[in-house]
């Protein structure tokens, strides 16, 4: 979100799950046959992790979300959209998606982050419950950690300041004249996760 004084914005990736599978696709069965890797299937997974917290993580205590001053952890919450009702062939990638997890947070490998796992089947809410009450009920999920996240603030100034005059660390561009003062910056990761990331994620 941009106005004449400033800019704010939050970054929310979408993809899969960070595990080895494929799919089958068969003309006889209504859904695709998922299979896991049987060798090592969540080689990688400590590394995605690591990648997302220090990409997203801020570094800086001045800015941190809230108005932290120490150096504060970083949250990442994985959102899984996957289909998780009985007979749904997703179901065995949501059990895949949490082992890693598990694991990770019990290593202490990751001990400046916090990983959380937020399963949403909105395919089944929306069928039973409509449109209206699946995104409200995404929302009511995904509300507090949108909050504890926060979002990369700043302010414009379109004629240059003496560097003593800003109240924090300063962004210059080529792209454009001025300057940005950073006020807050996003400290943490909200990722959508699905089997497709294609259409859910969005």
């Amino acid at each position: 979100m941009t106005n004449a004084n400033g800019s704010m914005e939050m970054i929310t990736p979408g993809g899969t799950i960070p595990i080895w599978w494929g799919a089958e696709l068969k003309f006889s069965a209504v859904e695709a046959e998922i299979n896991v890797s049987a060798q090592d299937p969540y080689k990688g997974s400590l590394q995605y992790y690591q990648r997302l917290s220090r990409r997203y993580g801020a570094r800086d205590p001045r800015l941190s979300a809230g108005g932290q001053r120490k150096t504060p952890l970083v949250p990442i919450i994985c959102v899984n959209l996957l289909r998780n009702g009985e007979g749904k062939s997703e179901t065995i990638l949501v059990e895949h998606f949490m082992k890693p997890v598990k694991y990770i947070r019990s290593t202490g490998r990751l001990h400046q982050t916090w990983i959380q796992l937020i399963n949403y089947d909105g395919h089944a809410t929306m069928k039973s419950r409509g449109e209206q009450q699946t995104v409200e009920g995404l929302w009511k999920l995904v509300k507090p950690p949108t909050i504890a996240i926060g979002f990369c603030e700043g302010d414009y100034f379109p004629s240059p300041l003496r560097l003593n005059e800003y109240k924090g660390p300063v962004v210059c561009s080529r792209d454009f004249d001025g300057d940005f003062c950073l006020i807050s910056l996003q400290n943490g990761i909200i990722s959508f996760n699905c089997a497709d990331s294609l259409d859910r994620t969005k």
